[in-house]
């Protein structure tokens, strides 16, 4: 009879390929963020088109690890479900927030109005009915762009590695870095310091409740509110 031979496996060599998996992962995803960002800090009119490599990988990351939606990001709930448990996270970021902003930036530090409006495309000339119709629709796509980039990408794959605490962190002081534009350093300050914390709602929305369409909403709305707001306070204005 033929003595059958046992393969012995050794744990340890799963766990050092895990290990190295796990860092080829994490030197992937770093190097797409630095790919995603640097040009845009170096060349600030780079920064429109940011948003597309990011994008671009993050469909080629969900085929070749074959992901399901709800994976990353977009479950199948219906997003009024998810709208009445976080209801209270998107009045924060969308309303409270951006009337705390600008209140501040009327009354008190008008030069930081002043820099908001600078740094908004299309809003230092006349606005006409199209401008501000293809403002309001271009809105719709950059916020859920930014969403899927910063929070269902970025901030979803940093999580595997570091938490999410300090993912919501290092992402929250990128999203607020690739908004900086020139301009006195207090005003600058204080603008990338709103963005900042929206970016940490954000953040934490997507951490409660893996719906990057609900992040999306909490951003349009805020983005939709403050502009209309900025549209009326300047015309208002001397």
């Amino acid at each position: 009879m033929q003595e059958k031979s046992n393969l012995v496996v050794n744990p340890d060599n799963n766990d050092n390929k895990s290990h190295i998996k796990k860092d080829e992962n994490q030197k992937e995803l770093l190097l797409v963020i630095l790919i995603s960002i640097i040009p845009g800090l170096i060349f600030p009119f780079l920064r429109t088109f940011s948003l597309l490599f990011p994008l671009i990988y993050y469909f080629y990351d969900k085929k070749k690890y074959d992901r399901d939606w709800a994976e990353i990001g977009f479950p199948e709930i219906k997003i009024i479900k998810d709208v009445k448990i976080f209801w209270k996270w998107i009045l924060l970021v969308s309303i409270i927030s951006q009337l705390f902003f600008l209140l501040i930036s009327v009354l008190i530090i008008p030069t930081l109005f002043q820099h908001v409006i600078d740094r908004l495309p299309l809003i230092t000339g006349k606005l006409d009915i199209f401008s501000i119709t293809f403002l309001y629709i271009s809105m719709i796509f950059t916020t859920l762009g930014e969403e899927i980039v910063y929070r269902s990408y970025f901030q979803d794959h940093l999580s595997k590695f570091y938490g999410n605490r300090l993912s919501i962190f290092i992402i929250s002081l990128i999203f607020a870095a690739i908004h900086w534009s020139n301009g006195l350093f207090l005003v600058i300050f204080a603008d990338l310091i709103l963005i900042f914390f929206d970016s940490i709602i954000f953040g934490i929305i997507y951490t409660k409740s893996h719906n990057v369409k609900l992040c999306w909403l909490a951003h349009f709305c805020g983005n939709i509110f403050s502009f209309t707001m900025i549209l009326a306070i300047n015309s208002i204005l001397p």
